[in-house]
């Protein structure tokens, strides 16, 4: 990516040439817009702008967030997670969300939208300057390739607003000052449908297929950081589902299975796909992944915002103690018990899906992590007194009386060792967990190789292959055509799940859905395509706080209702009425589509009418 760096500041210095005609001394080391976009070479540079559009946009948010925006809009509206936090109201942007009671002006509903169609931009700039090739040699091979690149993300971007908003502006070309889009569904030059809009996606995506380049193979690292046929074809084939053409959407998606260029990674290294140690393996298709690169700064390109890292951290400032390998956080995100223990029932408690999605906190946490003071260094391993150190137990020091006297007729005092870890107080919730339940998420828990300094390198995936095989089984499903069994199959059997289906049926598919795709924004769109959206009523209703009765103390209120026990006991309270008065919960006929930002949106373009009820 190096020979590119050179265009992409040129793309930078274009939008400053607007100003030009207002300064006395004409502008040096700049090169005007009719100038640029001649070249093979300024079609690269456009190019890589719109791949940094996308990463700033999707992963890192511009700036604004502290989580990918990407990530967290469509992950929160679910009956799986809590937007959690220190306490009620901590982190709110991420809480309204999951609770649906945000409004027309929320940030992310607002950024997202808006990041969108920055995306779609950056992409329309692309196609309108090369879709005709260079001035003077017409169509090349770079110039179809790079147009074909844009029209993918754009289609891309055009499909996920029309999952969140329903029937967004259709934006196919760089907008004039001007010009004021309309929803596609009321466009008076070219109307179209929900589900319409979402065909086009498709067909945009597969037109530009010839004309991409194609993974190399399943170890290809590189050939997951730019669009390629693969990508184009999960584009086309969940835009087809999406908009309920399953016998359309079976091509695209068998496509991929059958390039042989994607695999599901082995069980044992699953969780490693959203982690930079799984950076490009076998299963990933496309995210806003980019190869370390040590011609930029520090040569670790930052993938999120570096406090991503930290919002859905685990909240171990109240804790007792930290362990060694945990980075700490926020607490932002809450496993909800319904879903850890769904799981455990699909899966079984050992499955490596359930170790790798998400672990419970008794004992997993409190008792099988290393804390710093496990194994003191000043204990003497020879001395008869101390437990063998191949236990790797928290060592608690105790006085007890041996039953002697001394000379003098005193008891004899002596201080002895335990590996008992329930009775250790350096470990355990010393406060209250604000959001979470007995299961903590695991899935994008910072690993120590996830962290450098500031920056955050966990992987903000948008396709991986596992999700193919989801959609295509769902897509067999629907036609009759049970050929997406064995891929059904194949997710359950690498999750090491106790339940193989026998039989092809869109429940098996979306049962098992739920769990592979857990946080990866995949479950409030389903629920509203499949008509589910019971389970969400009641987001915002009751959310617990969880406590150890160990650490209990009625006068200083730490753990109310609870007394106090002399090892380590962990319960939930769902009492609090943080919510009390406030209008929650998923409302039928208004929560399967975000509102429209009215700031900045509706309130500015007089053709863009609201969704219902907002």
């Amino acid at each position: 990516m190096k020979k590119y760096l050179i265009p992409l500041f040129l793309v930078g210095a274009v939008f400053a040439t607007s100003c030009e005609s207002k300064l006395d001394i004409p502008q040096k080391g700049v090169i005007s817009i009719d100038d640029f976009y001649k070249t093979n070479e300024d079609a690269e540079g456009a190019i890589v702008a719109a791949y940094d559009a996308f990463a700033k946009y999707v992963a890192r948010g511009d700036n604004e967030y502290i989580i990918s925006p990407y990530n967290a809009l469509f992950n929160l509206p679910s009956d799986d997670i809590y937007g959690a936090g220190e306490f009620y109201g901590d982190n709110d942007f991420l809480g309204e969300i999951n609770d649906f009671r945000f409004d027309a002006d929320a940030q992310l509903v607002t950024d997202m939208y808006r990041y969108y169609y920055k995306i779609i931009y950056s992409a329309n700039l692309v196609i309108d300057r090369f879709k005709d090739g260079l001035p003077d040699e017409g169509p090349t091979a770079v110039t179809k390739r790079v147009v074909a690149e844009a029209r993918v993300m754009r289609a891309w971007c055009h499909m996920m607003l029309a999952i969140g908003w329903d029937c967004p502006p259709l934006v196919d070309h760089v907008l004039g000052a001007a010009e004021r889009p309309y929803n596609c569904n009321t466009d008076p030059n070219n109307p179209k449908t929900h589900d319409e809009l979402l065909e086009w996606c498709a067909e945009e995506a597969l037109a530009a297929v010839p004309d991409l380049r194609e993974r190399a193979s399943a170890s290809d690292k590189n050939g997951t950081t730019y669009i390629t046929k693969g990508f184009a074809n999960f584009v086309a084939g969940k835009a087809y589902v999406f908009a309920n053409n399953m016998a359309a959407a079976k091509a695209p998606l068998k496509e991929i299975i059958k390039s042989k260029k994607y695999e599901l990674v082995p069980a044992e290294r699953m969780r490693e796909t959203f982690h930079i140690k799984g950076e490009g393996n076998e299963e990933t298709i496309f995210g806003t992944n980019v190869n370390n690169n040590p011609s930029i700064g520090s040569g670790v390109m930052d993938k999120s915002l570096w406090m991503h890292l930290d919002i859905s951290g685990w909240r171990t400032d109240h804790w007792a103690g930290k362990p060694n390998a945990i980075k700490g956080g926020w607490g932002a995100i809450g496993v909800r018990q319904e879903f850890a223990e769904a799981l455990i029932a699909n899966d079984g408690f050992d499955s490596p899906r359930r170790k790798a999605w998400i672990v419970k906190y008794d004992p997993e946490i409190l008792y099988d992590l290393e804390y710093p003071s496990d194994n003191p260094w000043w204990l003497n391993e020879k001395d008869a007194r101390y437990p063998k150190f191949a236990n790797r137990g928290r060592y608690i020091q105790k006085t007890v009386d041996t039953g002697k006297k001394d000379d003098k007729g005193k008891p004899i005092i002596d201080t002895v060792f335990t590996d008992d870890k329930t009775k250790d107080s350096q470990r355990g919730i010393a406060s209250y967990l604000y959001g979470q339940t007995e299961y903590l998420e695991n899935k994008r828990q910072a690993d120590p190789g996830d962290v450098d300094y500031w920056l955050s390198t966990l992987n903000v995936l948008v396709a991986r292959y596992a999700e193919v095989l989801l959609l295509y089984a769902e897509a067999c499903a629907v036609t009759n055509d049970n050929d997406g069994l064995q891929y059904l199959q194949e997710i359950q059997r690498r999750a090491g799940s106790q339940h193989i289906s026998s039989s092809l049926t869109l429940a098996e598919v979306q049962n098992e859905k739920r769990f592979e795709m857990f946080m990866e924004g995949t479950r409030w769109p389903d629920l509203v395509r499949w008509g589910k959206t019971e389970s969400l009523v009641n987001n915002g209703k009751e959310i617990p706080y969880m406590y150890d009765q160990f650490f209990a103390d009625e006068e200083k209120g730490t753990t109310p209702r609870k007394t106090k026990t002399e090892t380590h006991t962990i319960y939930l309270d769902y009492t609090g009425k943080d919510n009390a008065g406030k209008t929650v919960g998923f409302v039928k006929g208004k929560h399967e589509h975000f509102p429209y930002p009215y700031s900045k949106a509706v309130a500015i373009n007089e053709n863009l009418t609201q969704n219902p009820n907002w």
